[in-house]
């Protein structure tokens, strides 16, 4: 028995192909974490994203680069910063359906925020996180 695809599974279809075209012309690394944190925010309809990368040896900060709905909001910076500090020192991705809930965090951390659901998965070689994608 064969499943119908309906228009919005075209529609992402569609999104992730043109995105594979528009990335195998790309030679500048920076546009190609700008164009996948658009694509993928818009394919999700998420209200912030993110790719950070970080230098494995110092856990330093090389590049960020946010999708537009992101740029200014206090608290999303906050939830992403307790986020990614989470799957960094747990050496795992995060799932979270309501992470105002979460047990994973200490109780009202993140109250004031309007995220509701986040992930956020790590970037990794031979093991080692060299950054993340957060939304």
């Amino acid at each position: 028995m064969s499943k119908e695809i309906t228009d919005i599974e075209i529609t992402k279809l569609t999104s992730l192909i043109e995105l594979a075209q528009i990335l195998s012309q790309q030679s500048d690394y920076e546009e190609v974490l700008r164009l996948v944190v658009e694509k993928a925010s818009s394919l999700v309809n998420s209200d912030a994203a993110l790719i950070m990368m970080i230098n494995p040896r110092t856990r330093n900060t090389i590049k960020t680069i946010f999708a537009e709905k992101y740029i200014g909001d206090e608290q999303n910076h906050f939830v992403h910063t307790n986020i990614s500090g989470w799957v960094i020192l747990n050496n795992s991705s995060l799932l979270s359906a309501d992470i105002k809930s979460d047990n994973r965090f200490r109780k009202k951390l993140f109250d004031k925020s309007k995220a509701k659901s986040v992930i956020c998965v790590p970037f990794r070689v031979e093991n080692i996180i060299i950054g993340h994608y957060y939304f």
